[in-house]
């Protein structure tokens, strides 16, 4: 009997299956490396879009930043000190930069458009707020990747003059030459307090607009760039900044004990003197330059009742003799009385025939070149009539006992400004019987508020090298910031353009909607 030989067609067939196979496998594996391949082509190509996203935003950044910088600085030509020259239509100013150094790596070539509407309007508004107009920047930042494709972000933001009076109360170290000056804030013993509240709401109190006591709250921060000083019974209700000390805390010496100082807050316990949640190493107020007008109408001190106004034109005037000293005689600055002969009547009204806040629109300016004296001995200065005054002074000055009476009671329609370039250690003073209502803002010299009695106050802000808070006689002197003066822009102080909070927001470059 012969054994089964195998067949040569079954052999070649089970070799046919295995190549088949083979095969088979290497086409499945074949098609995942090419997908593979492709999926991580796609996701370096998203990457890189990404990166060049990020890239993107930080150039549209910097765009944002040239906007405020040429707005602040009014440079808008290569030959006045700009980036190049942008091109003007319909009060809109536009560039794009590009170039090497808007570039990145892997070949994306970047470029920035900015516009700035309202780029060169500077035209001071005096009403209920006092400002400048705003400006509107859109800056759309592109880069164009290595194949042809690109990648855009947008921003846009609402540009505004800065506000120079950030604080209650506050003391800058400047300079003079090489040495340093000032910096400090004391409030001497005796019940001197620090709060805040809104001249706005008191304003529009019914029946009696500005009552006798105001609502106050713990809003007001008191800022020194080196130190506060707190003696006995002194009270901020609110909020102390200065640079940090040496144990990396605030800089603040106070009194403790039954009548020692507080610093507090609405929610602060009774029997706690100093809440340190309400201390910060972070001060911010800015020492701005003045530009005091060079030319105007001479004036020199009142001998009678000299009225003062405006008329849509700003009236500033000179002090003739350089000192100006009111110790007899009266200005009146009056709102209403726009021609200043003393009497509101159909002489002071605008081409509409209606005495109306539109027709009041600008400030009295009182330049002193040298020393300013108030001392009413018969003579002050008095505001009334919604009128406001600015006083330029650059040397120090006295207003004694009541010399300036702003019956509008609104701080912001008396501003004492110091025009001084440098420290030079002088000290101004106003001595306060009654109630003062205005800003001070002399950040290159020291200022002393005096109170008199109980009936002395401050309501507004104060700004200065050294700022001295002294009560004298029992007079439990108290200091009310103006929470309103935060959005109040002062025309002769130079701020910069800054962006506006909560404007500065992504829009998508194709339909313009925000993101």
């Amino acid at each position: 009997m012969n054994a089964t030989r195998p067949s040569r067609l079954g052999l070649k067939g089970n070799r046919g299956s295995a190549l088949l196979a083979v095969m088979c496998f290497a086409t499945v594996l074949v098609l995942a490396l090419t997908t593979f391949q492709a999926l991580c082509n796609q996701t370096l190509k998203t990457s890189n879009r990404n990166a060049q996203s990020t890239h993107a935003i930080e150039l549209a950044e910097l765009g944002m930043e040239t906007a405020v910088w040429s707005r602040t600085n009014a440079k808008w030509t290569t030959a006045a000190g700009g980036i190049g020259d942008w091109t003007i239509s319909s009060g809109t100013a536009s560039i794009t930069l590009s170039g090497a150094n808007y570039n990145f790596s892997n070949g994306a070539t970047g470029s920035v458009a900015i516009s700035v509407t309202n780029y060169n309007v500077t035209t001071y508004t005096y009403g209920t707020t006092q400002t400048y107009p705003t400006s509107v920047a859109t800056v759309t930042a592109t880069i164009t990747l290595a194949d042809g494709s690109t990648v855009a972000r947008q921003l846009k933001a609402t540009l505004k003059k800065t506000e120079p009076v950030a604080n209650a109360v506050a003391a800058l170290t400047t300079t003079n030459g090489a040495s340093t000056y000032g910096g400090t804030v004391t409030m001497y013993s005796g019940g001197s307090s620090v709060d805040s509240y809104s001249s706005s709401v008191e304003a529009a109190k019914t029946p009696t607009p500005f009552p006798a006591t105001p609502t106050t709250d713990y809003a007001a921060i008191v800022m020194a760039s080196t130190t506060v000083t707190m003696q006995s019974s002194a009270t901020i209700n609110g909020y102390i900044a200065t640079a940090p000390n040496g144990s990396n805390a605030v800089s603040l010496s106070y009194t403790t004990g039954a009548s020692g100082s507080k610093l507090k807050g609405p929610s602060t316990s009774a029997t706690l003197n100093i809440d340190t949640t309400r201390q910060t190493t972070s001060p911010y107020q800015n020492a701005f330059d003045v530009t005091a007008p060079t030319s105007g109408t001479a004036l020199s001190a009142p001998t009678g009742t000299v009225y003062l106004g405006a008329y849509n034109s700003r009236t500033v005037y000179l002090a003739s003799a350089g000192s100006l000293y009111i110790d007899s005689g009266t200005f009146i600055i009056d709102g209403k009385d726009v021609n200043g002969d003393g009497v509101d009547d159909a002489t002071d009204i605008n081409s509409d025939g209606v005495i109306n806040s539109s027709d009041y629109k600008n400030d009295v300016v009182i330049v002193v070149s040298s020393y300013l004296q108030v001392y009413p001995a018969g003579g002050n200065i008095i505001i009334r009539n919604g009128g406001s005054l600015k006083l330029l002074v650059a040397g120090s000055f006295i207003v004694h006992t009541g010399g300036i009476d702003n019956q509008t009671k609104l701080p912001k329609n008396l501003s004492i400004i110091g025009t001084g370039s440098t420290s030079s250690g002088a000290s101004s003073y106003i001595y306060s019987p009654t109630k003062f209502y205005g800003t001070v803002y002399t950040p290159r010299q020291d200022f002393t508020f005096y109170g008199y009695n109980a009936a002395s106050e401050f309501f507004g802000a104060m700004v200065g090298s050294n700022v001295y808070i002294y009560p004298l006689s029992s007079s439990n002197l108290k200091v009310h910031y103006d929470k309103d003066l935060a959005t109040e822009v002062f025309r002769d102080v130079t701020t910069p353009y800054v962006v506006q909070g909560g404007t500065l927001k992504e829009y998508d470059v194709a339909t313009g909607t925000e993101l």
